[in-house]
């Protein structure tokens, strides 16, 4: 895996090579995949079609419920919200944008099992018969319940319940330059549509790379991981602060070399490959949890 370079007659064309992060086969087994999101941090035209949610395609930033987080733990929220911000930070500083974070859900269904056998053959018992035309999903999990078992007159405890099981997120599409395209495109879809309001403007997708990066980590830490804005923004802060960082560019060898008599070479394209580097060190990373 890394990301290359090919020169085909005097077109030169840049592309990356990762692993297939819903593969089911060996190293990956990925486990079916029920639902998939492409987050961008963006909120404008981000809702899919009615096409794409009939055929269970890929939902987008606006199709994520409001109050949802990753249901992980603590340790495993830090973790992924530092990472983001790294990833973010060298993206930008690589003038990227535009990338996502492709996020796939694993939903999983149990019963539900208390300490008192007898009330479980009770509650097993008293379940709700299925219809014969339905088809129950296959059971993955046994739930350990907490508290008593409610059998009514007013309150009855659930046998079976359904969630997320696992999580599959990585960053994807990361070799989009801010180029003069895209900064047309991000005037001529203000003016088309009136979007020069600033909460329409920074809505789109096509946004500066700094700016993209920094709404890119709030939108993790605050959709996906549940943290506050403050908190987000503290850590970004506290990155730009650190006085003991050695510069992304001297962290990837993007600076350029210099030579053997003391003149400084040239600088090269962050993506393209020096004559003795055979693949460009790429430090995206694919995120199980």
């Amino acid at each position: 895996y890394g990301c290359y370079t090919i020169t085909m007659y005097a077109q030169t064309k840049y592309f990356y090579v990762m692993d297939n992060l819903f593969s089911s086969a060996p190293p990956t087994c990925c486990p079916p995949i029920d639902e998939r999101f492409d987050f961008k941090g963006s909120w404008v035209d981000r809702h899919a079609t009615l096409k794409e949610k009939a055929n269970n395609g890929v939902l987008k930033d606006s199709d994520w419920a409001p109050g949802r987080t990753l249901q992980i733990s603590a340790q495993s929220r830090e973790q992924l919200l530092r990472q983001s911000q790294r990833d973010a930070r060298f993206l930008a500083a690589m003038r990227l944008m535009d990338y996502s974070l492709l996020l796939g859900i694993h939903q999983i269904v149990g019963n539900r099992v208390w300490s008192n056998a007898a009330a479980n053959a009770h509650a097993d018992s008293h379940a709700a018969p299925q219809s014969a035309h339905s088809s129950p999903p296959e059971l993955s999990a046994t739930i350990e319940a907490e508290g008593p078992q409610r059998r009514g007159p007013l309150a009855f405890s659930a046998v079976r319940m359904q969630g997320p099981g696992e999580y599959r997120l990585g960053i994807i599409d990361p070799l989009q330059r801010w180029t003069w395209r895209k900064r047309i495109e991000r005037l001529l879809k203000a003016l088309s549509y009136c979007r020069c309001a600033a909460q329409q403007r920074n809505g789109m997708s096509a946004v500066p790379p700094k700016e993209y990066a920094r709404r890119f980590h709030l939108m993790v830490g605050t959709k996906l991981l549940g943290f506050s804005a403050e908190r987000v923004h503290a850590d970004w802060e506290e990155e730009t602060a650190a006085p003991s960082q050695p510069r992304w560019s001297e962290w990837w060898g993007l600076r350029g070399t210099t030579s053997t008599d003391g003149r400084e070479a040239s600088r090269r394209a962050p993506w393209r490959l020096s004559e003795n580097q055979k693949e460009c060190r790429c430090r995206l990373r694919v995120l199980g949890f």
